[in-house]
């Protein structure tokens, strides 16, 4: 459902600005905020994280081990939901880079935006097919 969103977020504001940088600044900005937040989602879940795996190590009770696993378990749900969503956008933004070079008379900063936005989603895509084959922890926990 919020990949709806973060799609009609992008296509309304595409709709409601009428500057000729409208296609690289508002997807390229959804794209970096969605990018802190992962950062900094993951300094805080490692954070809490760590203090759950010294709890554990000093008392080593099946109940701490139990809460570490739910904790590890939904890291890796919740980091793999925001790569997934960070990879949409990263695809949004490349088609809405191409649409601005087509679109628009500024065809070197679009030129270079969808290069490199189409070595993200490259990236993107890439990392997503090795998780799927290979689900270990890695960047998901």
């Amino acid at each position: 459902m919020i990949f709806i969103y973060i799609t009609i977020l992008n296509v309304l504001i595409l709709f409601l600005i009428n500057s000729s940088k409208k296609y690289w600044l508002i997807p390229i900005f959804i794209w970096t905020t969605l990018i802190l937040t992962f950062i900094v989602w993951r300094t805080n879940v490692d954070a809490q994280y760590q203090k759950l795996e010294n709890s554990y190590w000093k008392k080593t009770s099946n109940v701490e081990f139990s809460k570490l696993n739910d904790a590890k378990d939904s890291i890796i749900k919740n980091n793999m939901f925001l790569l997934q969503l960070i990879g949409f956008q990263t695809f949004i933004t490349f088609i809405i880079q191409n649409i601005g070079f087509y679109k628009t008379e500024d065809k070197k900063t679009y030129r270079w935006t969808c290069i490199f936005f189409a070595c993200m989603t490259l990236i993107f895509a890439v990392i997503g097919l090795l998780i799927g084959i290979v689900p270990t922890s890695g960047i998901l926990g």
